[in-house]
């Protein structure tokens, strides 16, 4: 999870310096820059919790994992148990957690700020170009700040019942099981929630390029997912009609002119 979290906060990092210092795909594949945006995020992970392991912090946290919990369960708060391991700084490790997801949200908020940023200056810089009356263009710009706004969705998403969770215990208070089974069915789809982010600018850029294509039929395209005959339009079940294709000029070539009678009728 602290890789996951670290790992995506780089990524939107990286993001605003490719755009801000004009990094190409060449300069990131270098192995410090690789190691930097790669290896940190094991380095910390690692570091963070190796401590834990030692001190037996990690115990059921009664949803669906181990984390950074007392044993028995609840012994914190329930006077009838006695807690038997976890109870050395628990709280203080579960804060210093709940804190480090703070900071990774507000390090993407800053990145995505100052990417959108970047981004509206490369085009407010181009109107210098146009003639008076011409419409300015700040296509990019909205495009970006999507973009962004479904980056930071999917990470505040993901995360809002981590948050919950962790303030009812830094609280001393017991989870409800309705925040429990939310936490519980939403921390594991960061992955999917990711997903739709990355894909659907893909999807908007096919669905541009080709507008007569159905849904269905770009989402197997992006997805690179073969539907067979489910993803075919109406356009795509018929043939193309041949007077489309072939010009009257054409018409006249040696092609055509085997039955010179019914030439037309030959080319239909």
């Amino acid at each position: 999870s602290i890789i996951l979290e670290i790992s995506y906060t780089i990524l939107s990092v990286l993001y605003w310096i490719m755009v801000a210092y004009s990094w190409t795909e060449r300069k990131t594949q270098r192995l410090t820059i690789r190691f930097f945006f790669l290896g940190l995020p094991i380095i910390i992970a690692v570091g963070f919790a190796t401590p834990l392991l030692f001190l037996q912090m990690y115990n059921f946290s009664g949803v669906y994992s181990c984390s950074i919990e007392e044993y028995p369960l609840n012994c914190d708060i329930d006077p009838d148990k006695v807690c038997e391991r976890g109870t050395e700084g628990a709280k203080q490790w579960q804060l210093a957690l709940t804190v480090g997801v703070l900071v990774c949200t507000f390090i993407i908020i800053v990145s995505m700020s100052l990417l959108v940023k970047n981004v509206y200056s490369q085009e407010r810089k181009n109107d210098r170009y146009l003639s008076e009356g011409q419409k300015k263009h700040r296509e990019l710009t909205h495009k970006t700040l999507w973009q962004a706004i479904r980056y930071f969705l999917v990470y505040f998403i993901s995360n809002l019942p981590l948050y919950v969770h962790c303030g009812f215990d830094l609280a001393s208070v017991s989870t409800p099981v309705g925040t429990a089974i939310l936490y519980a069915t939403v921390s594991p789809m960061f992955g999917v929630f990711n997903s739709f982010a990355y894909f659907r600018p893909r999807y908007l850029s096919y669905r541009e390029k080709y507008p007569e294509k159905s849904c269905i039929h770009c989402y197997s395209k992006v997805l690179e997912i073969d539907l067979g005959c489910w993803c075919i339009t109406s356009d795509e079940s018929v043939p193309p009609n041949v007077n489309q294709v072939i010009e009257d000029s054409d018409l006249n070539s040696p092609l055509f002119q085997e039955e010179s009678s019914n030439h037309q009728d030959t080319a239909v």
